[in-house]
């Protein structure tokens, strides 16, 4: 591991690969090298985090994937993170983030909600995201969000395709 020399404040969970986006800009190693599908589980990602929290002390994990809501255990990782003292943000498509999915996150503690605007425009939004809907998904979510009393960024990918058009975001 990283050894107590070392402060590493932030870490990246990839929880899972599975996502329901086929993303043109995707770099998860599972869809690009075809790397193996095991999955740690969420005890897995709970011990892991307890010892990289012990050697690091660090302060804020992203709860990431392919898409971590399709993880079965990310509501008991990001509580168990946050009963480290440890800042939890996700980053998610939004799909499937309806108002009591938002309500369990934020009771587990998730503090930031990261959720893709790509670009203003919902048709180049959904071609980069790689599926129709993806644009909608995602402002549907930032009402969710919002609705709940939680806080939510915008995160965008800039490619060939939508830097022309980010002034319209």
């Amino acid at each position: 591991m990283l050894g107590r020399h070392r402060r590493q404040r932030t870490f990246i969970f990839e929880l899972t690969a599975d996502c329901a986006n086929a993303c043109v800009f995707c770099y998860n190693v599972r869809h690009v090298c075809g790397a193996s599908e095991e999955e740690l589980s969420a005890g897995r990602w709970i011990a892991l985090a307890e010892r990289l929290h012990a050697e690091t002390g660090f302060e804020e994990v992203a709860l990431s994937g392919g898409e971590p809501l399709l993880h079965p255990g990310c509501e008991a990782i990001a509580a168990a993170l946050d009963a480290m003292g440890v800042r939890v943000s996700l980053v998610t498509s939004g799909g499937g983030l309806d108002g009591e999915r938002t309500r369990r996150l934020l009771e587990a503690g998730v503090g930031l909600f990261q959720l893709p605007l790509h670009c203003a425009d919902e048709a180049l939004h959904d071609a980069l995201a790689g599926r129709r809907g993806a644009y909608a998904d995602a402002a549907r979510a930032f009402a969710e969000v919002f609705a709940a009393g939680g806080d939510a960024v915008g995160v965008c990918v800039v490619t060939d395709a939508n830097v022309s058009r980010l002034r319209e975001a």
